[in-house]
């Protein structure tokens, strides 16, 4: 007897026989309670080997029910309750469906009939576009008895096929053969499609050519879906006011409530959005690794710091400054030259070299003024989303000493795959001496440094990130080199600023937040960067306030330096200028490509220094 003609025998009688006492089938009662943990409570359904449609018993009618089955007579009895149907082999009907056609894709008792059980669970994941669910028994205990009923058609144990990031995956008791009395027991498999948030940027174009047809994305604010290149995507559209991010994600959440979509990262493309993303994220309660790590990293340099030195071998001395006082013994501990600096914020802004205890006193007083005004008035604006405050996060408010360290500096951009820290490329930053010592304006990649020294570079950001917890995120870690020996001085769960990223773009061809989208949405990992040219990035910045009455002229200084591949200024005449150690203005950039790394770095002082100069005699008071 074939299969077919096995089940269209019993099609009547299917329903009432499948929930006979010595029979006790669990099948329906465990998806369904599946179903409402995993809070799926409407949409389209593909039920493969559907029978008479027993699954819509169960579930409800919530959901549209669609139906392949190779009995007839079975899918006589689905149609009536309302089931599209399918007749025919399992394999060859699921080829002809489109990508992301079903929301939710189920295969109940039925991949046991089916030799080649990876090929249909592959297709089944290809069409769902939120959900799978299967149970897979455990049928060996049966199996010849069972052959001898339907001696045409074999069936198969798949019980022990290996299928990776399941999000549940156990084992349960299923049914009782009624024709040997022996239980069945059933392996209960779910894959919730992960959905990618992205913040992404108005004005920056969304890189379609990354997305493939079975992944779903998602980025900004709640708004509606969409139909992008005829795949369908949760589109959100991003308002840039950092306070209404909050109600982007609150959005967001209800709708996780509402859908049971589970989304997998949330990456924010626009670096000036990244700890407010991940403050209000955290807030929510949306997990996310990236978000997390920025918590961590960005909004609270102590806890950074902490984490860095807990089991490190070169660990930075820091502390917590609130009273120079009381605290003179542990500065002492520390020793001078030290650094000052406010805990929370980003970039460079507020840090200040102390040689001795006058200087440290006077910065300090500086910083807490600072911290004070600059909180008041841009919580107050929702302008500056680097200062310090506009959230109180467990430390924003602090001040920080730790050590000076001295000696060659490098950065490196890459990103984390599943705990493993993978460095794509690292940049050289010449130190600027007297009052630029601390703002970051020469970035020359590829970084010699890291070509030196880098076994030992790979090893210390390993354990960076591991001692911070990063599991999928991109990373930007700052590494001084002191007598040989690597001290990390900065580490952020985000690419470089703006310059960095630029300048990865002219020298290596390509976009930073490309390659990391390429690896959430498709798990690609990039071997190595490709180098096509030397490059070296300036940017223009001055400790003056001020209005700008002019700009220096472009092609004059095009001419003087011809390694200089191009200027762009950030400012225009008559706008009035931040000086940039409490400001954080950038006035412009500069582009300079040549031989090698070291000559670029030996032109872009010699520029660097004539062009802050021309900048700083052109602003005046008023």
């Amino acid at each position: 007897m074939r299969v077919d003609e096995f089940y269209n025998k019993f099609a009547k009688s299917y329903d009432e026989k499948i929930s006979a006492p010595e029979i006790d089938s669990k099948l329906m009662v465990e998806v369904a309670n599946l179903f409402r943990r995993q809070k799926i409570s409407k949409g389209t359904i593909l039920d493969i080997g559907c029978g008479t449609g027993i699954l819509k018993t169960i579930l409800g009618d919530d959901f549209q029910y669609t139906g392949i089955d190779i009995s007839p007579e079975m899918l006589e009895v689905a149609k009536k309750r309302g089931y599209k149907t399918y007749m025919g082999d399992i394999l060859p009907i699921l080829r002809t469906m489109k990508t992301n056609s079903f929301e939710h894709v189920a295969a109940i008792s039925v991949l046991y009939w089916i030799p080649n059980a990876q090929e249909v669970l592959d297709e089944m994941y290809r069409i769902a576009k939120f959900s799978v669910t299967a149970t897979i028994e455990k049928i060996s205990p049966i199996k010849e008895a069972h052959e001898k009923i339907i001696d045409e058609t074999p069936i198969f144990d798949h019980s022990n096929i290996d299928i990776a990031s399941l999000t549940e995956d156990y084992e349960f008791s299923a049914w009782t053969s009624p024709s040997t009395n022996t239980r069945i027991n059933a392996r209960m498999i779910f894959y919730k499609k992960p959905v990618i948030l992205l913040v992404w940027e108005k004005n920056r174009p969304l890189p379609i050519s990354l997305l493939k047809e079975n992944k779903q994305i998602s980025f900004g604010l709640l708004s509606s879906i969409i139909d992008l290149n005829e795949k369908e995507f949760f589109s959100f559209v991003l308002q840039t006011n950092p306070f209404k991010i909050k109600q982007s994600l609150l959005e967001i959440k209800n709708f996780q409530k509402n859908t049971g979509i589970y989304i997998s990262a949330i990456y924010t493309q626009n670096e000036e959005l990244v700890w407010q993303t991940a403050y209000f994220a955290n807030k929510l309660s949306l997990k996310s690794s990236n978000y997390i790590a920025v918590k961590s990293t960005s909004r609270n340099k102590l806890k950074m710091r902490g984490l860095l030195n807990k089991d490190t071998g070169n660990p930075v001395p820091f502390l917590n400054l609130h009273n120079i006082f009381i605290q003179k013994s542990s500065i002492g501990k520390i020793g001078f030259p030290n650094i000052i600096k406010p805990s929370g914020g980003a970039s460079s802004l507020l840090v200040f070299k102390n040689k001795n205890l006058v200087e440290l006193k006077e910065n300090f007083k500086k910083i807490k003024k600072y911290i004070k005004e600059y909180s008041k008035y841009y919580s107050a604006t929702q302008k500056n989303p680097y200062i310090l405050n506009l959230f109180d996060d467990n430390g924003a408010k602090k001040v920080m000493l730790e050590k000076f360290i001295s000696g060659e500096e490098i950065s490196v951009e890459g990103f984390v795959a599943n705990g493993k820290a993978i460095i794509l490329c690292g940049h050289d930053k010449p130190g600027v001496s007297g009052e630029y010592e601390f703002m970051d304006n020469i970035y020359s990649t590829p970084s010699e440094i890291l070509k030196k020294n880098r076994k030992l570079i790979d090893e210390i950001v390993q354990n960076a990130v591991h001692n911070l917890g990063l599991t999928d995120t991109p990373f930007h870690i700052e590494i001084k080199f002191e007598n040989n020996t690597p001290f990390i001085i900065e580490i952020g769960a985000r690419f470089g600023g703006g310059p960095l990223v630029d300048n990865v773009k002219n020298a290596y061809s390509v976009d930073l937040h490309n390659l990391y989208l390429d690896y959430i949405l498709n798990k690609t990992i990039p071997e190595k960067l490709n180098l096509y040219k030397n490059s070296t990035f300036l940017v223009f910045q001055v400790t003056k306030r001020g209005v700008l009455k002019s700009l220096p002229d472009i092609d004059e200084y095009m001419d003087n330096f011809p390694e200089i591949e191009k200027i762009k200024y950030y400012v225009s005449v008559g706008e009035r200028i931040r000086d940039a150690k409490t400001g954080m203005q950038y006035l412009g950039h500069a582009i300079i490509s040549g031989r090698s790394t070291q000559n670029n770095i030996i032109q872009a002082k010699k520029i660097l220094s004539k062009m802050n100069s021309d900048m700083r005699s052109r602003i005046v008071d008023g």
